[in-house]
């Protein structure tokens, strides 16, 4: 089974060993105490799903083999391989700016003359780009919290969430190339 796992800048892992993950290495736990959110090696089957539980931008992708149990946005595996792993900081950053542009005229269909989140969006956007400071960036912070809410309506809508887990996907599966 194919799975998405992300890891904090040390790429260690979290919990247990806390040794170093690589590339092409299978991690093994006892499967007798596999339990779901306690004890195991866990992943989501979709990127998007993983983001929740992301304690960092190192993305990778997995097997996962052994003994195995399924939630509805996570699994918990006995084993894990590591496939490749890439710094996806830059894309997440790119796919929150997507995301929020997505449900942006949901937001402004309903408040047409508040133009905050719209604002807060393009700065964040041009901070990306290296066309402002952070200093600019966080003067246009009031904004983004009320862009993160307009965001936030979409992240719960099915409909969004879907097509927000296929655009992370391409694109996570393109960074491969650049892996660690």
């Amino acid at each position: 089974m194919l799975a998405w796992h992300f890891l904090k800048e040390d790429m260690k892992m979290r919990y247990g060993s806390n040794e170093l993950v690589k590339p092409n290495k299978t991690y093994r736990v006892n499967p007798d105490k596999l339990s779901l959110c306690e004890y195991g090696l866990h992943a989501s089957i979709k990127p998007v799903d993983a983001l929740s539980y992301a304690p960092g931008p190192i993305i990778c992708r997995a097997k996962l083999g052994g003994k195995i149990l399924k939630s509805n946005d996570k699994v918990c595996a006995s084993e894990r391989t590591v496939l490749w792993m890439a710094d996806a900081e830059y894309l997440l950053y790119e796919f929150a700016i997507w995301c929020a542009y997505d449900v942006l005229p949901i937001f402004e269909k309903q408040y047409p003359t508040d133009k905050r989140p719209r604002k807060a969006i393009e700065a964040k956007e041009a901070w990306l780009k290296m066309k402002i400071s952070d200093e600019d960036l966080t003067a246009a912070r009031a904004a983004s919290d009320v862009a993160r809410a307009a965001g936030d309506v979409a992240w719960a809508a099915r409909a969004a969430r879907a097509k927000q887990n296929k655009w992370l996907e391409q694109h996570l599966l393109e960074l491969n190339d650049l892996s660690l």
